[in-house]
């Protein structure tokens, strides 16, 4: 008895967040290599109801996250690995995602400004160094969070949660809850199920 109820509930839990993912809105990171950042984003984006993470590395290495910090989230996740930016990009935009690069060019938009309702996909950048020039040139426009200290921009994981948040939030309003279909949904927890 107990373990049909564990297995009703964890049946429920699945479906319950599965009608609360999103299919139209994609993070692409370009070149974050720090462990942390990408746990953290990771664990963000599952939490705001992200499915789809597109991961750039102009060169082949492991994917290593710190499961202490992403919680297993990863395992949910559609995660897609590519070499190179322009293949992603193009990708998502032959079904038909406006790409958002985060930045600081003299056209950017502050990010509250930004209709995340649509389908979109947002580049994150390294580190160190941003996102590439590249991906600010490939992009419909670039989105900053205004600062407002002494500190030119947010840690990459930091800014991943402020921008998603603003994302959900416009999303609630406009009572986009989730955004797969019932056939998707049984698709996903079929497979789901037997993770």
């Amino acid at each position: 008895m107990e373990e049909i109820d564990r297995t009703q509930k964890r049946q429920t839990r699945l479906k319950s967040v599965l009608m609360k993912r999103y299919k139209d809105i994609h993070l692409i990171l370009e070149e974050i290599h720090n462990i942390h950042n990408i746990s953290a984003i990771l664990r963000t984006a599952d939490g705001f109801g992200l499915q789809n993470i597109n991961l750039v590395y102009s060169a082949e290495e492991d994917f290593k996250i710190n499961p202490l910090v992403s919680q297993g989230v990863q395992k949910w996740m559609d995660i897609n690995f590519f070499l190179t930016l322009k293949e992603v990009v193009d990708s998502l935009k032959k079904e038909n995602l406006k790409i958002y690069a985060t930045g600081f060019t003299k056209e950017a938009v502050p990010f509250l400004e930004v209709d995340f309702t649509i389908p979109c996909a947002i580049i994150l950048g390294n580190e160190h160094e941003g996102v590439s020039k590249f991906a600010q040139e490939i992009s419909d426009d670039v989105i900053y969070i205004p600062m407002h200290g002494f500190a030119q921009s947010f840690n990459v994981s930091v800014a991943n949660a402020i921008i998603l948040s603003e994302a959900r939030r416009q999303r609630l309003q406009k009572e986009i809850e989730g955004t797969y279909s019932k056939i998707e949904i049984e698709e996903y927890f079929k497979k789901w199920i037997k993770l």
